[in-house]
């Protein structure tokens, strides 16, 4: 008993060896995409195909019945917490859209918003997991694997080189996201319920996706916490923009040397 706890945990066995599988499957994906020159059309609807199995599982697992005043089952519903609200779980409704959308301009600012999103956000959840992580669990290879189809469909994106990422689709991704994580304070607040100790935690804006974390901590109160959490964000979508911020400089230099000439 006390071994399947050791394992089960963030940073043990069982965590470094998911970890090891979604790393094959990122490499796997992305070689394949890259060899076989599939389009970017194509990568969203197998992310679309992926997204709707890991709901359906994820629907399965956390549903619960309710009961007529006789004690019968007369219908189920998901409890507050496992709504498809995180950063990572609404990307299926960008995906969606992506899908169903002729809006060029739109689709673009999706895609543009999906690769620092989609491919950090999964990182982060791959490196900091929320769930028992059990080999005999269906909910932990649906975490597991989709996050990392999520960060390989989110860094095949500029590999594509079918959308546009520069400066001004970096600001459109901050203000969305700054936009998302303050919508996220205000679900938070709306579905929590403190009398039944009922607490939603989506974006992670009420408190740390686990304790004993060195960053995302409460140890200085948690307007402190949620300034570091929006901090982080924002830092991350700033890195991965960094290529793209180098050489759309140096091809603006290089232009107005030519211009000069």
């Amino acid at each position: 008993m006390n071994e399947k706890v050791i394992n089960t945990g963030p940073y043990q066995l069982n965590h470094f060896i998911f970890l090891g599988i979604c790393i094959l499957c990122i490499v796997g994906v992305l070689l394949f995409a890259i060899l076989k020159k599939v389009s970017l059309k194509k990568m969203t609807i197998f992310m679309l195909i992926v997204s709707i199995i890991s709901e359906i599982i994820k629907m399965i697992h956390y549903i619960e019945p309710t009961y007529s005043e006789f004690g019968l089952i007369d219908g189920g519903v998901l409890p507050k917490e496992a709504l498809p609200f995180h950063m990572c779980s609404i990307q299926i409704f960008l995906i969606i859209i992506l899908v169903i959308s002729k809006n060029e301009k739109l689709k673009n600012t999706i895609l543009a918003f999906i690769y620092p999103t989609g491919f950090m956000g999964a990182t982060l959840s791959l490196l900091i997991p929320t769930i028992d992580i059990e080999f005999t669990t269906l909910l932990t290879y649906q975490y597991f694997l989709y996050h990392a189809f999520l960060i390989a469909f989110g860094l095949y994106i500029p590999l594509s080189k079918e959308v546009e990422i520069n400066f001004k689709t970096y600001v459109k991704t901050s203000i969305i996201l700054t936009s998302l994580f303050m919508c996220s304070i205000w679900i938070n607040s709306l579905l929590s319920d403190p009398v039944d100790r009922i607490y939603t935690n989506f974006f992670f804006s009420s408190k740390p996706p686990i304790e004993g974390l060195p960053y995302l901590n409460m140890n200085q109160g948690w307007a402190m916490y949620v300034l570091k959490v929006f901090v982080l964000g924002i830092f991350l979508v700033t890195l991965v923009h960094l290529p793209f911020f180098i050489k759309e400089y140096k091809i603006k230099r290089y232009r107005k040397k030519l211009n000069n000439n």
